[in-house]
């Protein structure tokens, strides 16, 4: 990510991804052992959660791979939007992980749509930011 991608609020969407992440980890490990769930599952929703934020993260390193451009070719508009996409996005699967977790750690259930919601969520934030994305590229050719 290059230092002009780095605006304040990109800064304080991150450090709020971090602190939710590591609320998520906190919660699974509360849940684990208040529950008595084996280890290795916590570990498994630990690590699958650490790896599709690294992911996403790396993924803003790279905003041009999301849709195959050359480098050159990802500058201002559709570098904005590829960035605020990935952020979103991360920041909605966070959210999205963290919810579960504190129904479960307080014994509750969650709604049987939550997940659903969650997912029609994450699909049309991509579908809005691809669709404006597509009409910056055709207004270049």
């Amino acid at each position: 990510m290059e230092q002009k991608d780095w605006s304040i609020p990109a800064v304080i969407g991150e450090a709020v991804d971090i602190l939710v992440l590591i609320i998520y980890c906190a919660l699974q490990i509360y849940y684990g052992c208040a529950f008595h769930v084996a280890w290795y599952l916590v570990a498994m929703n630990l690590l699958s959660a650490a790896l599709i934020y690294g992911g996403l993260t790396w993924l803003a390193f790279h905003p041009e791979l999301i849709n195959r451009l050359p480098r050159e070719f990802c500058r201002k508009e559709i570098r904005k939007f590829s960035l605020r996409m990935i952020r979103l996005e991360k920041l909605i699967f966070l959210v999205g992980l963290l919810i579960p977790c504190i129904f479960d750690a307080m014994a509750w259930e969650i709604p049987t749509v939550y997940n659903a919601a969650v997912v029609i969520l994450m699909i049309g934030l991509a579908i809005y930011y691809e669709y404006k994305i597509l009409m910056i590229l055709k207004e270049l050719r």
